[in-house]
């Protein structure tokens, strides 16, 4: 689709009017805390902006990049703007090169969601995979997951807090990991990123 096409669906998915039990509301009626005024995005965020080159043309597999929705929105629209052949040929060097026809629609999920969290164009973002040398992956996310899916599939009282107790565990030790890892100055709270088993953070 043409790419004020593409933004206008991947927008759908994040209803702004729905009714919502909180004072402090996402999009869909969920609630969401206060942004703070810093954002850390790893991943997927890492992997549809800076992994692909998406500002300056040169895929970065590992790093950082400081980047602003505005130009996450505008490059983009420059991708969508691509033929296929374009297309390929502008990201023949990425890791992902075989899934670059899927670029397009990605950045634009990434855009979307930021805009729906209420992320301003002129906001900054950091988009990283790695703390410290530390790698971010998506295990972490799979691991959460998995265990409140065992907690909510009432396999037997046992099982359900065992799982239950487990996910606790496991979020206690990434916040003391993230706390350890990143200056004092600069923690915020944990995000959930675009796709279901990944994360972002707010730091």
């Amino acid at each position: 689709p043409t790419p004020p096409r593409c933004e206008r669906i991947t927008s759908k998915l994040f209803n702004k009017t729905s009714r919502c039990a909180y004072t402090s509301c996402s999009f869909n009626g969920e609630y969401q805390p206060a942004l703070p005024r810093s954002f850390m995005g790893f991943s997927y965020m890492y992997d549809r902006t800076a992994a692909i080159g998406l500002l300056d043309g040169t895929p970065t597999p590992y790093g950082s990049q400081e980047m602003s929705r505005a130009q996450i929105e505008d490059k983009g629209r420059e991708v969508c703007a691509l033929d296929a052949a374009a297309t390929a040929a502008r990201f023949a060097a990425t890791q992902d090169a075989a899934k670059s026809h899927l670029y397009c629609g990605d950045v634009a999920y990434v855009a979307a969601l930021l805009g729906a969290l209420g992320f301003e164009r002129g906001d900054t973002l950091t988009m990283t995979n790695k703390i410290k040398n530390v790698e971010l992956v998506w295990t972490l996310g799979a691991i959460i997951g998995k265990s409140a899916e065992l907690a909510l599939k009432g396999m037997g009282a046992g099982a359900g807090l065992l799982s239950l107790l487990l996910a606790i565990c496991t979020i206690g030790v990434v916040i003391k990991l993230i706390r350890k890892l990143i200056p004092a100055g600069r923690q915020g709270t944990m995000l959930g990123s675009p796709r279901g088993n990944k994360f972002g953070a707010r730091r």
